[in-house]
Formats: structure tokens, sequence, C-alpha cells
């Protein structure tokens, strides 16, 4: 190939001038000049700058015509082709084999290149220097905007952070007002609820204790002296009264509070009625409320009062039953029923209805005249 040439003279060049170096009395000529020939014919411009170069220090001491003349050849080269550092080697070459005003001229050469050659080099380096500087700086700042950026990641997930916590709170603080308001309500609805109970138990001792006592002195003061109607009137008056009393008296909320409340019922159940009862205890009585206790209690109370003054029944059914949370009670009567559609609540039945909702309970009539009286009542418990 057209590198063998250049290769075989590079080998021959560099081995003779190797051995000339090791030992000035080998035969390299021969060979020096045959890898220079080889350099001329294919035109290595470098190879032959080494060629020049090493002929001219092989001819420095026993022919220095030869050695000018290869200097005088590598100054030349050097300087069409520009390769300043041969140029420099050339003129260093030639200011040894010159003397006088041509030494000086050499030498005045040799300096300018030389500091053009320097300065040339300065800038280079300069050059590389800036752009090292450059990168460097660069560097820096692709690493101050990744801090930059990571200091911006870490504020942003400080701040989805705080956002996420407040929020948290917002809701604990959302949940905790709904609980305080639905303990607060449910808190006043137990309070109402006692207030109710208590005036209702003040009401009964009161008729208890004044007017059906006074009544009943009266009463026994005039039996000797007044007609029998009139004696008998007050009696009515007395024994609704007494009635009036028990309706409002107080409730035992105990152990003892189912006990109560069956003789309550039956009390209030005609002669010529029967009433029949079921599930009473298949109800946790224990785990229900003194406030619920006393709410259910009144109502049945409430609805057997008004069977008999109202109905004239002769069959009475009361169930209890429990499903999840929530306490079923279902009253019905064979009476003579209510007209709704005809005619408003009575105060019994108005009284029934307000007590349930005050437990947040839910109540259900169902009737009609001459065709007997349901309600269906769901407490929560």
């Amino acid at each position: 190939g057209p590198d063998r040439p250049k290769s075989l003279a590079r080998y021959l060049d560099n081995q003779a001038y190797t051995k000339w170096l090791q030992d000035t009395a080998a035969a390299v000529e021969e060979d020096l000049l045959l890898a220079k020939d080889l350099r001329e014919e294919n035109r290595d411009l470098d190879g032959l700058l080494a060629s020049y170069s090493h002929l001219s220090d092989y001819y420095k001491d026993n022919n220095q015509p030869l050695s000018r003349q290869y200097a005088e050849k590598l100054l030349q080269t050097s300087v069409e082709f520009e390769n300043h550092s041969a140029e420099l080697k050339g003129l260093e070459r030639l200011i040894g084999l010159s003397s006088g005003q041509e030494a000086k001229d050499f030498a005045t050469r040799f300096i300018t290149l030389n500091d053009s050659v320097n300065r040339n080099n300065l800038k280079v380096q300069n050059t590389f220097a800036k752009i090292r500087f450059d990168e460097e700086r660069k560097q820096q700042e692709i690493f101050g905007l990744e801090a930059k950026n990571s200091r911006q990641e870490l504020e942003t997930q400080k701040m989805r952070d705080r956002v996420i916590i407040a929020s948290l709170i917002g809701i604990i603080l959302l949940l905790g007002a709904i609980f305080l308001f639905y303990h607060f309500r449910q808190r006043h609805r137990k309070e109402k609820i006692r207030e109710v109970y208590k005036t209702e138990s003040r009401i009964s001792k009161v008729i208890h204790d004044e007017l059906a006592n006074d009544i009943f002195n009266i009463m026994s003061a005039l039996e000797p002296v007044a007609p029998v109607p009139i004696i008998d009137k007050l009696e009515n008056i007395y024994l609704r009264t007494r009635d009036i009393s028990r309706e409002n008296s107080d409730i035992d909320t105990g152990p003892n509070y189912l006990e109560g409340l069956l003789a309550t019922l039956s009390n209030n159940t005609p002669d010529d009625a029967k009433l029949i009862i079921r599930g009473e205890n298949d109800v946790n009585w224990e785990k229900i409320s003194a406030e619920k206790k006393i709410v259910v209690y009144r109502v049945l109370q409430e609805l057997m009062v008004n069977m008999k003054k109202h109905s004239r029944a002769n069959l009475v059914a009361i169930s209890f039953s429990e499903t999840g949370k929530k306490l079923d009670i279902n009253y019905s009567d064979t009476g003579k029923g209510v007209d709704f559609s005809a005619t408003t609540k009575s105060g019994g039945l108005q009284n029934v209805e307000n007590r349930i909702f005050s437990l947040n309970g839910r109540l259900n009539f169902e009737s009609q005249e001459g065709k007997g009286f349901k309600v269906s009542m769901q407490i929560p418990v």
C-alpha cells in the first residue's frame, strides 16, 4: 500500500539514528540517506523534516558543509510548511554552524520566532485555560442550578407537607366540631328530657299532695250533709286528679324499670280489654339510657291513656324488638281508630310524637275511623 514506503523509511531512519546516538562510530550513513531518499520520492514532508534533522546531526562533527546543507533544507522545508518547531531546530543548528553577522541574523530570527511561538503557546494555553474555566463555571452553574432545583423541590415538598398537615388539622377540627355539635345537641336533648320529666314529677307531686288531698278532705267533710250527686262529682274530680298524678309520677329507670312499665300498662288497660305484650324480655334494658327509658315509658303510658279514654278497644298488643342499634316498638289496638284526614292529632298523640322526635327517633301512625289504631316507633339505642 502507499503507506508501506513511509513505514519502511521511518523504521530505517529511527533505527539508524538510535544506533548512532548509542555509538557515533556506527555505520548508519547509508540507512539515513536511504530513508531520506524514500521520503523525497513519496513526498513524506514530516518524514523529511526528521531525516534532514538527523543527517544534520550526523554530519555536524565530521562534515560541517553537509551538516549545514541539511540544516538549511530543514529550515527551508519547515518554513514552507509552517512547522515552527522544526524551523527553530534548523535555526539553532545554523547558529552553531555559522559565524559573525550571519550567526547574529540566525540568532535574531531564532529569538523572534521563539518569542512568537511562546506567545502563541501562551495564547493557546490561555485559550485552553479559558475553555477550562468556562467549563468549570458552566459545571458550577449546573451544580448551582441543580442545588437550586433541589432546594425548590425541598421547599415544594415542605409546602406540600404543610398543606397536607393543615388539611388534616382542618379535617380533625371539622370532625371535632361535628362531634362537639352532636355531643352538645345530644346533651341538650337529654337535659330537655330530664327537665320535662322533673316538671311532670313536680306537677304530679303538687296534684297528689295538695290538690287531690284537698278535694278528698272537702269530699269527706261534705259527705254527711251534701247531696249524693255533689259527692259523686267531687269523687269524680278526685279520681281524675289522682289519675293525672299517677300519669306524671316518678319513674324507676333502674333494674326494676321493666316491672314498673308492665305494671303501668296493665293498670291502664280497661277491665273489658285484653293486653298482649311480646318481646319485652328480649330487650337489653340495661344498656338503654335513663332518658330513653323515660320517653318509652311516657309514650306507652300516653297511648294507653289515650286508648282508655277514647278508643273503647277490647284488645291491645304491644311488641318490642332490637334490630342492630335500634329499638322497635309497635302498638296496636282494636278501638274505633282516628281519622287523621278529618282532624289534627290530639294532645296525647302530639305528645307521643314530640317525645319520640326528641330522641331523634322515627314514628308512624296508621289508623282509620272504625278500623283500629297502630303506631310503629323506632328509637336509637
